[in-house]
Formats: C-alpha cells, sequence, structure tokens
C-alpha cells in the first residue's frame, strides 16, 4: 500500500515511486489517467475532461508544481463553482489567461487533504446526466473549499487584474 502525498489516497501498489513533478504517487497518478482516458473519451462538447484536470492538480499542489499550473486549476475551479461555467467555458478562459504576460501568484498549500479524490469520481455511479463522470456541484463546492482556502480571494483579484491589465 502507498498513499500519495497530494491527495493523501492509499492504494494498493508494487511500487513506492512517486511523481515528483505532480506530486502524487505512482498508484494515483494511474487512477487519474483512467479518469482522464474516460473524459476524453466522452467527446462532450461541454468537455468535462476539464473538471478532472484541474481538481487533480488543486489536490497534488506541491513544491514542484508550477504557480501557472495552479492558478489555472484554482480559477477554473473558480469558474466552475461560482459562475457554473462548463469545462469548454474554463478552457478558454484559461486560454485567455495564457495571452496574458503575468507573474503568476503563489499560494499557500492547504493543512488538509480534500475529501473527495480521484478514485471517488472514477467509481462513481452513472449518473443520469450525458456528463455522468463531471464533478457534481456539491464534489466542486468540496474542491473549490480547498481552493478558497488557498486563494482567500486571490483568484477574483487575479481575475480582475487580466479583465483590466
Amino acid at each position: 500500500m502507498v498513499m500519495c502525498p497530494g491527495c493523501g489516497l492509499i492504494l494498493p501498489s508494487t511500487e513506492e515511486q512517486l511523481d515528483e513533478r505532480d506530486h502524487a504517487s505512482s498508484a494515483c497518478r494511474q487512477v487519474y489517467d483512467q479518469l482522464s482516458a474516460y473524459t476524453l473519451s466522452l467527446q462532450d462538447v461541454d468537455f468535462p475532461h476539464q473538471f478532472a484536470v484541474d481538481t487533480y492538480a488543486a489536490q497534488h499542489a506541491g513544491t514542484n508544481l508550477k504557480p501557472i499550473t495552479l492558478t489555472f486549476a484554482l480559477v477554473g475551479l473558480y469558474l466552475a463553482c461560482e459562475h457554473n461555467y462548463t469545462g469548454r467555458q474554463v478552457q478558454r478562459a484559461h486560454m485567455l489567461l495564457a495571452k496574458t504576460p503575468k507573474q503568476w501568484p503563489s499560494f499557500r498549500l492547504p493543512d488538509t487533504k480534500a475529501t473527495l479524490s480521484v478514485l471517488d469520481v472514477l467509481n462513481a455511479p452513472e449518473r443520469e446526466t450525458k456528463n455522468r463522470h463531471a464533478p457534481t456541484m456539491g464534489d466542486l463546492q468540496g474542491c473549490c473549499k480547498v481552493g478558497n482556502n488557498m486563494a482567500k480571494g486571490g483568484i477574483k483579484q487575479n481575475l480582475s487584474s487580466f479583465r483590466n491589465g
């Protein structure tokens, strides 16, 4: 058994190697890769895959994660939670932000781990909607709570500076 340093998920694994770049256990990264394959296979116009990407990045923030990666993850989760953006809309917002030259902020990492893991999403019962594995608003709000603890308004401030700058 190995515990992921990013999200705290404990998974059976024959290797204890960590993915230092993603602050994750190899086993957790493999589960994320399975979820990614599934969400991309949906070929959904709302692009629920973006939620998986942003949530995983936010949950696995560590010292080796580039500030732009964490900023984009928190922005994506904020837009989804606070403004009901679809994954496609979040992806477009990321593209607009990427065109803006900026020194990306640093965030204080939370002391506690998120309660929802990539395995929970992968194993979620089939949903009635077309985005069966897109996070529900409850899932996103749990992830955003982690993001809000990290950002404390920094995301809103950074989004304002992008719009005004």
